[in-house]
């Protein structure tokens, strides 16, 4: 489940391709997470609470809530250093799953499991060709 997309964790009818850019989203977050220095203590150790093996309506609804607040959903991944290069593709990432129309809908995701999520293709682009 730890990479499991918001809607598949809540129960979505339906698979698709951005159900499974979401999941290599937070493969990417993971990796980055197990890159980086030492951590201090036993208790930085333990798996940031978005990344939790619980069961998927707690884990959908605790994502939802990691990315209502833009800019600062990286540290509840455990991603606390990362190259402004990395930032750059994982606000992308984040901006094609997550934002619509200027709104964030992490939480729709994770409370109706038939809302139909339809990223914003043309924003992305833009997103993209803005930061080259």
């Amino acid at each position: 489940m730890k990479y499991t997309s918001i809607p598949v964790l809540v129960g979505a009818k339906t698979r698709g391709i951005v159900d499974d850019v979401e999941s290599v989203f937070y493969v990417l977050l993971d990796v980055v997470r197990g890159i980086q220095p030492p951590l201090q203590s036993a208790e930085d150790a333990k798996p940031p609470p978005a990344m939790n093996d619980v069961d998927g309506p707690l884990l959908a609804l605790a994502r939802g809530g990691c990315f209502t607040v833009r800019n600062r959903y990286l540290p509840v991944f455990g991603v606390w250093e990362a190259s402004d290069g990395f930032r750059e593709v994982a606000d992308i990432l984040y901006n094609y799953l997550f934002m619509h129309g200027g709104k964030c809908i992490s939480c729709l995701l994770a409370l109706d499991s038939g809302y139909k999520r339809e990223p914003d293709v043309d924003a992305l682009l833009a997103s993209i060709y803005d930061h080259h």
